[in-house]
């Protein structure tokens, strides 16, 4: 399960395998409705297509069976009460990249992986809200943090229940191992073996 927290780029993940590659980011985090008005426009102008026919950021669902539940769960979203603001359409087995806002914790797109090019934003009114519902989750693969702070970086790494945490500094990867129901790796070791320490020299800004 993915998530990135407080972005403001996380197209570039969306669109991996369409939206289905492993380290796509389909939960988005945010303070503030910039970030919308970043994504959405951007869902909207990446080509959708053959990839063997020209060039396009985006190739097709794997079949008609994801296809419809990839669609069936978008669905489910907006008639819950989630905000299409982009995407929600479908040529043949190219699902346009999809960008929900208003989406919440009780809802299929939120608790299952959809794999699929579909974006979930998720307002919270803070970094502790975020990490609230973040860890709440069931699982707890990786998920990723965008600030300009060290400080930010380095507490969010430290209490945020995940197995892998991004960041946009010079390493950016801290793995754990897996943990909760992403794997069996859940040795109390498994967090000094796999070094999740910050050096302070690293996060400062």
């Amino acid at each position: 399960m993915s998530a990135a927290v407080m972005s403001r780029k996380p197209m570039a993940f969306l669109t991996m395998g369409a939206g289905s590659g492993f380290p796509s980011a389909s939960r988005v985090f945010v303070s503030s409705p910039g970030s919308v008005r970043v994504c959405s426009p951007c869902a909207k102008n990446l080509p959708v297509g053959d990839p063997s026919a020209g060039p396009c950021a985006l190739g097709p669902i794997i079949n008609g069976r994801q296809l419809e539940r990839i669609d069936g769960i978008v669905r489910d979203a907006i008639a819950k009460g989630a905000v299409l603001r982009a995407g929600g359409t479908y040529d043949r087995l190219f699902y346009k990249p999809t960008v929900l806002e208003g989406v919440r914790p009780d809802m299929r797109v939120y608790t299952e992986e959809v794999f699929g090019p579909v974006l979930c934003v998720v307002r919270v009114p803070d970094l502790e809200a975020a990490l609230q519902i973040v860890n709440a989750h069931e699982f707890g693969n990786g998920t990723a943090i965008f600030t300009a702070s060290g400080e930010v970086a380095r507490s969010f790494t430290q209490r945020v229940l995940c197995g892998m945490v991004g960041l946009p500094v010079l390493v950016h990867l801290y793995q754990r191992g897996f943990v909760r129901n992403d794997g069996v790796c859940r040795s109390p070791r498994t967090k000094a073996e796999f070094g999740c320490r910050l050096l302070p020299s690293t996060l400062e800004t």
